[in-house]
């Protein structure tokens, strides 16, 4: 118990810290599945490059804050990159769009047309950092959690529109939807009802654990439907199961810890 508080009086006073090396990750894992994926499907379009390089670009001030603190010139480069990636997103949710589903606007088009909502992680992370840099008086926490709410939708669509490919051969292929939808409501209810349950920390923290839990089952029935699948090697990363996919599910649960060490802000001058 006391190396746990030791951990988290440390996690408190390095939030911060956390919280930009947390923004500036998914800016590289997103550009590391967005490079292997397009490069799958060969990269014939100028938005595939667009995808896979600017979050490579919006991590690097990231990296910088999540060492040195950011000043008012850095809040005006992290604003700037912030509004940028909400942008590009919303450009990769139109071309998506204007793909095969457009084209043919059924049902097996939606399923089988490149992920709709992919792009619009760019769009919630920069959103979010702009809540990150302008915080509410009674602290982030709130505004965090209810972000993670949305953010847990469109990873639930996500995984209902994967597995939907595979017509939910296996009963497990429901798992992350199930997990999406109960954490969705959890971090909704939550959100909305800040006062009456911040006290309420077992449940969020049980609901991370169930995260956890669902990004690590995932991430080896993933990586072992990969590695048996038929198609070349470099094309299972658009046409097999993605093995980074269910990791997302771990990320949610590392955001909603941190957003978690900001319950006490309105109480301390915050560093970002």
């Amino acid at each position: 118990m006391k190396s746990i508080e030791k951990f988290t009086t440390w996690a408190q006073k390095r939030r911060d810290n956390l919280i930009m090396a947390f923004i500036a990750m998914n800016y590289l894992m997103m550009s590391l599945d967005c490079s292997l994926v397009h490069w799958s499907a060969g990269f014939d379009h100028l938005g595939m490059y667009l995808a896979a390089g600017w979050p490579l670009l919006a991590a690097l001030p990231f990296i910088f804050f999540t060492f040195k603190p950011m000043k008012k010139t850095g809040r005006g480069v992290a604003i700037g990159f912030s509004l940028a990636s909400v942008a590009v997103g919303i450009a990769g949710l139109a071309w998506h769009l204007l793909g095969q589903f457009l084209e043919a606007p059924v049902l097996n088009s939606l399923i089988y047309s490149a992920p709709i909502l992919a792009p619009l992680g760019l769009t919630v992370l920069g959103i979010m950092t702009l809540a990150i840099i302008y915080p509410p008086p009674e602290g982030l926490t709130r505004r965090l959690i209810g972000f993670m709410a949305i953010w847990m939708l469109g990873l639930m669509l996500l995984s209902l529109q994967d597995h939907a490919r595979n017509n939910f051969y296996e009963w497990g292929e429901w798992i992350p939807v199930i997990v999406g939808v109960f954490s969705m409501i959890v971090f909704g209810l939550y959100a909305l009802f800040y006062k009456k349950m911040k006290n309420g920390n077992g449940l969020i923290l049980t609901t991370t654990l169930a995260l956890f839990i669902t990004a690590a089952v995932g991430a080896v029935m993933h990586t072992i439907a990969f590695l048996e699948a038929s198609e070349p090697l470099l094309q299972r990363f658009s046409q097999a199961a993605p093995p980074l996919a269910p990791t997302l599910f771990g990320d949610a649960a590392v955001f909603v810890l941190i957003a978690l060490l900001y319950k006490n802000q309105e109480k301390d001058k915050p560093a970002v």
